[in-house]
């Protein structure tokens, strides 16, 4: 082959793509067949490297030239090496998925091979994080379905913890002096705790069940020999409490505590500034106590961001010894059994509060149980969660919107208006979370999703 055909410094008519390609060719005949084009392709390397002004050409011609006077092999894996074979996965969706795409083309759906609302939210939202986004006018259209669109309403109430906790900062809660070094221990994540069944027309009942799972807020290395368990729920009165086992493991007996929670988001604090033990607990011996809670305005955070952690103090009244640890909070913990929205209430309600203030996520990867209209009422009812309305979405074949209230025991109240859209055999749902006090709405979406993954 004669190198005098391959003038790219003359043909200036070639495209770069054109000269790239005979570029690439070049070195691929040179590997197949090196002692008969190795004067073309030190000619043709030549002229990539040093008579063209195109960077492109040019460092590939480097980069050729390079593998080549390295390691001809390297060269040859590289340059002559197998190319993945193209896959056609059309007909690899599942039936549901494929149905609903169907009704999606001419749409970016059909090029993603994913509903809309698995890419299109109000706000994207990394997993373990949540950020506000506006509705706009599509909600309020939407929401005027709800008139007419009503079905039943689930009565089923019951309560159950969260998982996880943390530390605090430097501080002296009980301002009693004495013992401690005023630090707060770090705090292990641990499994939370579950709650009680009341009656399904919750009024009086049952509290939690004994089986209730509780963390480890505090280890007998970090409260001087005392090691304490603790969650929160509801009694059987609908009001908060705070369940907590201790384990002594100190030489003296354990007879009395002094106990007080740091300002927090709710104004929760302990009914009682002490706990007493009906019996001493000796060394190695354990006892359980229901610490019952009030709600304060005054002890509300002034200016702090949500929080789900109760930075907690205690005293041993026996020792003297001062420690610090968190308690974990599951937001439904806080939802009343009565005062939710209605249906006639919740269209104005929802307008009511500004786009903005709404937060939004998709949910991914749900169990089966949440992938089904029934089953999202049912989970949520268990949390006093209220269903109010469920409607077919227009135009998305499969899909259905259901509509949420819920109240918290905050002081004042604070309503909660849930959506929860479903596609029907796709596991996941899109959650949108509209609330009175804005700050609260992250930590609202993120308990109904932790609701629906269990």
């Amino acid at each position: 082959m004669n190198p005098n055909l391959f003038p790219l410094h003359i043909n200036t008519h070639l495209k770069s793509k054109v000269q790239l390609q005979l570029l690439t060719a070049t070195v691929k005949i040179f590997l197949k067949s090196p002692a008969e084009t190795q004067a073309l392709v030190q000619r043709v390397l030549n002229l990539a490297t040093e008579g063209t002004d195109n960077p492109d050409l040019r460092d590939r011609g480097f980069i050729y030239w390079r593998l080549l006077s390295h390691n001809p092999q390297v060269a040859r894996a590289v340059v002559l090496g197998e190319k993945p074979t193209i896959a056609d996965d059309t007909f690899a969706l599942e039936p549901a998925l494929l149905d609903s795409l169907i009704h999606q083309i001419a749409t970016l759906s059909s090029i993603y091979h994913k509903p809309p609302e698995a890419f299109v939210v109000r706000a994207k939202v990394p997993v373990g994080q949540v950020t506000g986004g506006g509705g706009g006018a599509e909600y309020d259209e939407d929401l005027e379905y709800l008139e007419g669109e009503i079905g039943s309403i689930g009565n089923a109430r019951a309560v159950q913890g969260q998982q996880g906790r943390e530390g605090g900062g430097e501080v002296d809660l009980l301002d009693l002096g004495g013992g401690g070094d005023g630090s707060v221990a770090p705090a292990a994540a641990g499994a939370g705790g579950g709650g009680g069944l009341d009656d399904f027309l919750g009024g009086g009942g049952s509290a939690a069940p004994a089986a209730m799972v509780k963390p480890v807020v505090c280890t007998p290395e970090e409260g001087g020999g005392l090691g304490i368990r603790a969650a929160l729920r509801q009694d059987g009165n609908g009001s908060v409490v705070c369940e907590m086992d201790f384990s002594n493991q100190a030489p003296a007996p354990l007879q009395a505590l002094a106990i007080k929670f740091n300002v927090n988001t709710f104004g929760l604090m302990p009914a009682s500034p002490q706990i007493i033990f009906s019996a001493p607990v000796p060394q190695g011996g354990s006892a359980s106590h229901v610490l019952p809670l009030t709600l304060s305005p005054a002890m509300v955070a002034p200016g702090a961001a949500p929080t789900l952690q109760l930075q907690t103090a205690v005293k041993n009244m026996t020792t003297g010894n001062v420690f610090y640890f968190a308690i974990p909070l599951d937001m439904t913990t806080l939802f009343a059994a009565t005062g939710q929205t209605d249906r006639a209430s919740f269209i104005p309600a929802w307008k009511s509060i500004d786009d903005s203030s709404e937060v939004s996520a998709t949910v991914s990867s749900l169990p089966p149980s949440s992938c089904t209209s029934d089953g999202v009422i049912q989970k949520l009812a268990a949390h006093r969660v209220v269903f109010v309305a469920r409607r077919p979405v227009p135009g998305a074949a499969g899909q259905e919107s259901l509509y949420f209230s819920a109240v918290m025991m905050t002081n004042p109240p604070v309503h909660v208006l849930l959506e929860i859209t479903l596609q029907a055999g796709v596991p996941q749902a899109k959650l949108a979370v509209r609330t009175q006090t804005p700050a609260l709405a992250p930590l609202t979406l993120a308990a109904v999703e932790g609701v629906l993954r269990k």
